[in-house]
């Protein structure tokens, strides 16, 4: 065949050979039953939480490496300045005002912390 000639679909076309459709599908069908059986059985509400066990647990690796490497990257930086900031928000950049309403140390009302927030302060 060449690059010239039109791709001939008519051997894809269920009307064409009904016996062999009916085959591939009962193929696809038996190939499947294995992974179904297995779904049905872990449809309560203990097997479906077991399943995400791995991947939380993957994720909160990667959010302690990611906050591990920002405290070693703001020491390392603040060793230079002189200073120390201890804080992980801090070390992000989060506003002072919104760190102190979330650690409940500081009444301010939450609209005096979003306008802080949004004028940059």
């Amino acid at each position: 065949m060449s690059d010239d000639e039109p791709t001939r679909l008519g051997p894809l076309r269920p009307q064409s050979a009904p016996a062999r459709m009916e085959r591939l599908i009962q193929t696809l069908i038996d190939a499947a039953e294995p992974e179904l059986v297995r779904r049905r059985a872990r449809r309560d509400v203990l097997g479906q939480i077991a399943e995400w066990r791995r991947p939380t647990l993957l994720a909160a690796i990667i959010l302690v490496a990611i906050s591990v490497g920002l405290m070693l990257q703001d020491r390392h930086a603040s060793s230079a300045r002189g200073t120390r900031t201890t804080s992980l928000a801090a070390t992000v950049g989060v506003p002072d005002p919104l760190v102190s309403w979330a650690e409940g140390e500081s009444p301010e009302m939450t609209s005096l912390v979003l306008l802080n927030w949004r004028e940059g302060r």
